[in-house]
């Protein structure tokens, strides 16, 4: 493993590479290198400007495929960012190949990851401190509620454009608690539906995952979706694992509707995340105040 250092700013790798062009986008202030997808992170400042710079092509420590395959799924993400265009999606600025490497550079927005990627020993040995996770499930019913329905629209939306949505969990929500807003982050791994499940167990998180994630060969589509839609239901309102009434903090009149939508079988499911929408809205107005 080789350590090195950019404006003070320790990360790790596999082994060294030359990062000094980024100097075009100013200083570092923040690496994220423990990711598992293959992907150098880094938060960038030019004294105007902040950017957040993703880069593929690296030996990061933690992936375990060809540096050239993280390269073709970030290329295919900077597509996936144009096309699925939201208010609340971070912005891309910029994409290129940087000789053997591919970036992606993005508007840097605030917010904290509502999954906790590195820290999950501090959390368990210091419970007086709160996850960014705990923190947002401790907010109000309304902003919590908020949020679920930024995340369905996102949903709504790559439905639309004919995408399954891979690897979207809590860990796709940087939440900014200051302004109370969410934005959506890491959709590199969506693909055109249908898609068949080559891996076995996809990317993801289990309290997001539908069964057909866990099979290799299986479909995954509109019901991996309505699956995905309804699992950020009970993440943001009620018990993501239990998924059970009694901790549901909604009116109780939607927890059947979040509950169908999670259904093992994929025909016990709604037919699409628009019909899901539609059932959820009409109940949702009857208990407007």
């Amino acid at each position: 493993m080789f350590t090195d250092t950019i404006d003070g700013v320790r990360f790790s790798l596999k082994k060294f590479h030359d990062l000094s062009f980024l100097k075009r986008y100013g200083k570092v202030f923040c690496v994220f290198d423990q990711n598992i997808s293959g992907n150098l992170s880094l938060g960038m400042e030019d004294g105007t400007e902040r950017r957040f710079v993703k880069i593929a092509g690296l030996s990061t420590i933690h992936y375990d495929g060809s540096p050239s395959d993280a390269v073709k799924v970030l290329q295919h993400a900077a597509n996936l960012y144009h096309e699925l265009s939201h208010p609340n999606l971070i912005r891309i600025t910029d994409a290129y190949k940087q000789d053997t490497l591919f970036l992606i550079v993005f508007q840097w927005e605030n917010g904290e990851c509502l999954f906790d990627h590195w820290n999950f020993d501090i959390y368990r040995t210091h419970p007086e401190i709160l996850s960014p996770g705990k923190r947002f499930l401790s907010l109000p019913l309304n902003k919590r509620m908020e949020t679920l329905d930024i995340m369905l629209s996102f949903l709504k939306l790559t439905s639309e454009h004919g995408y399954v949505a891979i690897d979207y969990y809590d860990g796709s929500i940087l939440y900014d608690f200051d302004a109370g807003v969410p934005h959506i982050c890491d959709i590199d791994f969506f693909e055109k539906i249908p898609y068949v499940n080559t891996r076995g167990l996809m990317w993801g998180d289990d309290k997001f995952r539908a069964p057909e994630e866990y099979v290799s060969g299986a479909i995954l589509d509109e019901a991996t979706n309505v699956y995905r839609a309804g699992a950020m239901m009970f993440y943001c309102l009620g018990d993501p694992v239990l998924r059970d009434r009694e901790s549901w903090t909604a009116p109780k009149s939607l927890y059947p509707i979040a509950k169908k939508a999670v259904s093992l079988k994929k025909s016990d499911r709604y037919r699409s995340v628009t019909e899901l929408m539609e059932k959820w809205n009409a109940i949702k107005a009857t208990n407007t105040p």
